[in-house]
């Protein structure tokens, strides 16, 4: 994966926990509230870890999929498999949202195949006004007010139409008179439109506002739940033979044995022999 898509990755999974009470909103998109973000290779062992974007649980314990694409997706195969195996496992409702960074406005949103038909809400930024986006931000500043939706607005701005460069946005960014909001934003801009930058805006906003470390402590933070997830998950079952089926799938995403062991309450001996079971 590379760093350009490693860093939006990473963005796109921050965004939706930490602003779960406004993204919604803020996408046009009309939802029970998020509830927290689940880990899909966690919960659906069917599905390699690098091909879904991200699920969240909602309020009414349906699932949210959400997709982050910078190019037009001619077809929606690949969604609808990842989403016929959370289904499989997981057996709740799905609302899929497609979210396009990518200068368009049309992509496909229904797919019929006969004896089912699956569909999917796309959302647009291109079709966002960048210019009254970036009117409305530098009044805001010029107020004193910023919020969550400047925050946002000021992250995806390079991908509105008619929108400001990286340059008049990092020029932005400096104006926010909060130090922590600024590093944060700074750092959303930076893991979002990296593609967009120069080398010399990528270094000067590295060295400005530290936001490779930030990024890392987010990498970090979805590390701790995505074990956290696993542990619930070894808990939860009760029986050994749960216990057990849920050491196989933490074993096939790459969990170590001793993390294995910790996690589902079985024996170093026993995370070993179902190791050796799956023939690795």
């Amino acid at each position: 994966m590379s760093g350009s898509r490693f860093g939006k990755d990473i963005v796109n999974k921050h965004l939706m926990d930490y602003a779960k009470d406004g993204i919604l909103r803020w996408l046009g998109v009309e939802a029970p509230a998020i509830v927290d973000v689940i880990s899909p290779n966690i919960e659906t062992v069917n599905i390699r870890e690098d091909l879904l974007d991200l699920v969240v649980r909602l309020a009414d314990d349906s699932l949210g999929h959400f997709e982050f694409q910078s190019t037009r997706e001619p077809t929606l195969f690949r969604f609808f498999l990842y989403d016929a195996h959370l289904f499989f496992n997981l057996q709740r409702p799905i609302r899929t949202f497609v979210l396009y960074t990518a200068p368009t406005d049309q992509a496909p949103e229904v797919l019929e195949a006969g004896v089912m038909t699956y569909r999917v809400q796309n959302v647009f930024i291109y079709q966002r006004d960048g210019k009254m986006a970036y009117q409305r931000l530098q009044n805001h500043l010029e107020s004193g007010i910023w919020g969550l939706d400047d925050e946002l607005d000021t992250a995806f701005l390079v991908f509105m139409r008619g929108g400001p460069g990286v340059e008049a946005v990092l020029e932005l960014i400096l104006q926010i008179p909060e130090a922590t909001s600024k590093r944060h934003t700074a750092a959303m801009v930076y893991g979002l439109a990296t593609a967009q930058m120069s080398e010399e805006q990528r270094r000067s906003m590295e060295e400005e506002f530290q936001v490779k470390s930030i990024l890392e402590k987010w990498v970090d933070e979805a590390a701790d739940k995505k074990f956290e997830a696993g542990r619930k998950e070894g808990r939860k079952e009760g029986r050994k033979e749960g216990r057990k089926e849920s050491a196989r799938k933490l074993l096939a995403r790459g969990m170590s044995i001793e993390d294995v062991s910790s996690v589902t309450d079985l024996t170093l001996e026993e995370v070993k022999a179902i190791l050796q079971d799956m023939g690795k």
